[in-house]
Parts: structure tokens; sequence; C-alpha cells
């Protein structure tokens, strides 16, 4: 990325398009399989053979409903960038970073502007994407899920996502506390 691009990025708050965001419809199947499943024996016009408890279907539909809506809105947010304030100038911010992942053994590609890793999910070795750019004063950071078993198919919530963006805020700021 460009200094250019950075600053759009710092403008908007949010990511630029890559590769994670061709074929992101994989995520809703699960969901669409749910409603569906759950939702079809409820249609007026069909014969309903299941031995299935009227609420259980109905609750089925809206769980399945509700789970689109979740896809949907965690989509619809993934690309937006979370910050850190360190209070730090950007050189002391680039050796908090280094530190941090050399601590925690991860490699990461440096770049001109930014670094870029992929971290392990709660089931996946390689499961998430981080993108993190220092900045005067802060440390901006972005995480996303990069899927799994289907090529270009990914689900864009996690609780390893919740996890990793957690212990890299904490133990970011506490470096910034300490002065690396």
């Amino acid at each position: 990325m460009t200094e250019k691009q950075i600053e759009k990025i710092v403008d908007s708050n949010k990511v630029l398009s890559d590769e994670l965001d061709k074929n992101k419809y994989f995520g809703f199947f699960p969901a669409v399989l749910i409603t569906l499943a759950f939702g079809i024996p409820n249609l007026p016009f069909i014969t309903d053979n299941t031995t299935l408890n009227p609420t259980v279907k109905w609750i089925g539909l809206l769980s399945g409903l509700l789970l689109i809506l979740l896809t949907f809105l965690s989509f619809n947010k993934e690309k937006e960038i979370k910050s850190v304030i360190t209070n730090l100038d950007k050189e002391s911010n680039r050796q908090i970073i280094e530190k941090y992942f050399c601590d925690q053994n991860i490699s990461l590609t440096k770049y001109s502007n930014y670094y870029s890793t992929l971290l392990p999910s709660l089931f996946y070795k390689k499961g998430l994407k981080l993108i993190i750019i220092p900045m005067n004063n802060k440390i901006l950071f972005n995480l996303r899920t990069i899927g799994f078993a289907v090529e270009g198919g990914r689900i864009p919530y996690s609780i390893g996502k919740q996890i990793q963006q957690n212990k890299l805020t904490e133990k970011i700021r506490n470096y910034a506390q300490q002065g690396i």
C-alpha cells in the first residue's frame, strides 16, 4: 500500500478491497440451509409429514433468518479498522509491533507502510488475516477470517477472531505503557 492508500484507509476507516472480497457468498450457505430446512415444512401448501413439533420448526426458521442477518452484518462490518491508542511516535509503534510478533513467534511480513500476517483461529492454524499499520499516537489494525475447506468460501465471524483481537489490543497497550 502506498501512502495515498494508507490515507484512504484512515479516512474511510475501512481496509481496501482484496482477495477476501471476491466470493463471500458461501458464508450465507449454512444460514440459508437452516432457513430452508425449517422453513419449507412451514409453508401452507406443503404437506408436512415430519414429526417435528411446529414450535421447533418456527424456532429453526427464525434461527436461520437471524443467522442470515448476522452473516450480512458481519460481512458489512469486517473491513472496519480498529485502533489502539499508544501515544507514541510511528517508529516506536513499529518496534512494538515487531516485538509483539517476535514474542508470539509469528512471522510478520513487513511492507513500507504496514505489516501483514496470518494468525491462528480457534480451529485452524492460519485462519485469520491481520493487517496492521503503525501511525503516530496509535496502531491501526484489521483482522478478517480467511476461510477454510472451500476455495473462496468463508464465514465472516469466528470466536478465534475475537480472542486474537482482544489479545493483540491488550498486549500492544501493555508494550506501549512499558515503553517497549
